[in-house]
């Protein structure tokens, strides 16, 4: 009886062990942006407690980390059901309306959900930073925010990389880079932080340096497809263009809808004559998605060659309209970060990205009219406009 109990104990904690461990790497892949090592973990886990309620914790945390609020929501009503402490589970719901940017009411609960668990904080942290970038609420907290995590957890990137993300957002870029990097310093495998600053270095023609970062960001599936498309821009860059071809093709046959990786293509396709080859490529790009204006360009190009010049012209007048608007919005951002209860500034923001943007910064913008404004009638009517038009296609 004494080597049952003794057999029964042992199985029990091993058991446990087989739950925690795991998850422990949970917790640390996901601090690292790292989603694909964080899913084989949970993966592993589950495989000892698929119904423990720590399991369901960590797939809520997933899916809210990859941006599928919906999903992260859905089990963590399992886990509740599962055995999960009522009061995590609020926690959990807080920040999950947090990063969703229903940010007035979360944030009085702020300091509260702070002063939990000190791994936990971070996780905070980051869906409040998150939600303030979502909803363009206050720059000032947002930063104030930031610098504080930055601070009490020094061997973390992820501060750094919103940071970056906000200077970026208001076209301070040699800012952004210097973030970038001191995220990179502290990971230098970061993926997310290699991609965007990859994508700076290749906009300032430092093609070597961009290309070594896409190859570290390339490692990760939620960000691949974006980091190929760098790489063969690098390699076009440099006149490898064979080699640039080849990334490219296995970029398309990932993500073949990819606006970017059509783009590239297409610059490639001109660069070797094939004119209509590139003129139907952009033109399904800009059917799919007709704020991709980099495509303009390119497009002009191939119809300048065909000899269609006034179509040419055409592109670039509609190209440089939308540039000039869209520099427009950055220029009105940046004075929001001033004035973040200007209600009218940031209507502005809207009609900008609505008539020459992304949709899904137009929603962004729109919700943000909404946050401080919830009757603003304009705003409600753009927002059911864009609900009925449909999702946007990603890039």
């Amino acid at each position: 009886m004494l080597g049952v109990v003794v057999l029964l104990i042992a199985i029990g904690a091993g058991r446990q062990l087989g739950i925690w461990w795991p998850l422990q790497q949970v917790h640390q892949e996901l601090a690292a942006d790292r989603l694909d090592a964080a899913r084989w973990w949970l993966d592993w886990a589950a495989r000892f407690g698929r119904n423990h309620p720590e399991t369901w914790l960590y797939h809520s945390r997933w899916a809210r980390k990859a941006g599928d609020l919906e999903r992260a929501e859905q089990s963590l009503r399992v886990a509740e059901v599962a055995g999960l402490a009522a009061d995590r589970v609020v926690r959990e719901r807080m920040l999950l309306q947090a990063q969703a940017g229903d940010i007035r009411d979360a944030s009085r609960l702020l300091p509260l959900l702070l002063q939990g668990s000190p791994d936990d904080a971070p996780e905070v942290c980051e869906a409040f930073a998150i939600g303030f970038c979502r909803t363009h609420y206050s720059m000032e907290t947002a930063i104030s925010l930031l610098n504080a995590w930055a601070e009490d957890y020094p061997e973390d990137p992820r501060p750094h990389l919103y940071l970056a993300e906000l200077s970026l957002e208001v076209m301070d870029v040699d800012n952004g880079a210097r973030e970038l990097r001191r995220a990179l310093d502290i990971d230098p495998e970061h993926p997310r932080a290699a991609l965007r600053l990859g994508e700076l270095m290749l906009q300032q023609q430092s093609p070597e340096e961009a290309r070594r970062l896409f190859e570290i960001a390339e490692q990760s599936s939620a960000v691949r497809s974006r980091a190929l498309v760098g790489q063969a821009g690098c390699l076009r860059t440099v006149g490898r263009l064979a080699a640039a071809e080849a990334v490219l093709a296995i970029a398309l046959q990932e993500s073949p809808e990819s606006a970017g990786g059509n783009i590239e293509m297409a610059r490639l396709e001109v660069a070797r004559g094939e004119f209509e080859a590139a003129t139907k490529r952009l033109r399904a790009v800009l059917e799919r998605e007709p704020f991709q204006h980099a495509a303009r360009n390119v497009l002009a190009a191939a119809l300048q060659s065909l000899g269609e010049a006034e179509a040419a012209r055409a592109e670039l007048a509609t190209a440089s309209e939308a540039n000039a608007a869209l520099v427009r919005a950055r220029h009105l951002a940046r004075d929001l970060a001033l004035e973040p209860e200007n209600v009218e500034l940031r209507w502005e923001v809207v009609q900008i990205y609505r008539r020459y943007g992304d949709p899904r910064l137009a929603r962004e913008w729109l919700q943000s009219v909404l946050l401080l404004d919830p009757d603003h009638a304009g705003a409600k009517a753009a927002l059911e406009e864009l609900n009925t038009s449909g999702p946007p296609r990603s890039e």
